[in-house]
């Protein structure tokens, strides 16, 4: 074979590799100009009762309009916003409760089966509740329910890792993949014809863990393994809901023993829970001190 045959060869496998180019009309570009442009990513983490979901309130007061996508446990907790009182705007949520991993994730890689299905109903939040559970349930045995191999006579899997209720160093690798490629797939999703502001909420771990790539210890989302490690770069705000003296509050200090997070936000360290205050913080813009 000559130098110009195998040169042909190699480009013609390398191109059958090649992924097709996208539609030009799926192409959302944008700028640091544009209004429409700036939205926002954030992470709410905390024990149960401690305000996440009720968070969703402030946003939807100031005029957004949220579709909730749920993978907690027991299905969605919105009874949190439906029994506030007044009552919030009509026609400001709609939501979808996912009980198993590959029905959350077969959404997740086709939005489009969300837009075709809410018609003119266009969200300017996704929300995405119970990524804790998530990982801790869905994630888990989808990974653990694919077959246990042998890796060798003198390596048996274990009788439990058989009946998927055991994780073996390759199902962590599995696990860890799982959950970063849900959140990546999440945070990418935009309306074909507007960006959607993005809201996650997760439980707080029992007791502070050591972060895997800096080695602190501190409080963080209930994560197995090392996706808690590398979910931070992904938002643009960490926040802590809990409760201190009776009293709701938000935390997004970054260092000081808690996983938190703020690009620029003029937001205080530690605030009231005020759920309006905190949006129109966000939609004000950034602190010029930061």
């Amino acid at each position: 074979m000559t130098k110009e045959e195998l040169l042909a060869l190699t480009n013609k496998a390398t191109a059958a590799v090649q992924p097709p180019p996208p539609a030009a009309d799926s192409l959302q570009f944008y700028s640091l100009e544009s209004a429409a442009d700036a939205v926002h990513k954030l992470i709410v983490f905390g024990h149960s009762g401690t305000g996440k979901t009720y968070l969703l309130s402030g946003p939807i007061l100031c005029g957004e309009r949220v579709l909730s996508l749920c993978t907690d446990f027991g299905g969605n907790g919105i009874n949190t916003l439906r029994n506030l009182k007044p009552a919030l705007p009509e026609g400001s949520l709609r939501g979808l409760d996912f009980s198993d991993y590959e029905s959350f994730m077969g959404v997740l890689s086709n939005p489009q089966i969300l837009w075709d299905k809410l018609g003119d109903w266009i969200p300017t939040i996704l929300h995405w509740e119970g990524l804790s559970n998530f990982q801790l349930v869905n994630v888990d045995e989808y990974v653990l329910g694919k077959s246990a191999n042998y890796r060798s006579d003198s390596d048996k899997i274990s009788e439990l890792r058989t009946e998927g209720l055991w994780a073996e160093q390759t199902d962590w690798a599995g696990i860890k993949r799982a959950t970063m490629r849900a959140q990546n797939k999440f945070l990418n999703i935009h309306h074909p014809t507007r960006r959607l502001h993005k809201v996650v909420s997760a439980l707080e771990s029992g007791k502070p863990v050591q972060d895997k790539l800096t080695q602190q210890i501190r409080r963080a989302p209930l994560l197995q393994g090392a996706a808690e490690s590398l979910l931070a770069p992904g938002y643009d705000l960490i926040l802590e809901t809990f409760l201190e003296d009776n009293a709701f509050k938000y935390r997004c200090k970054p260092g000081g023993g808690v996983l938190a997070k703020n690009r620029g936000y003029d937001v205080p360290d530690v605030m009231d829970a005020d759920p309006v205050l905190l949006w129109k913080r966000l939609q004000e813009g950034r602190s010029d001190a930061r």
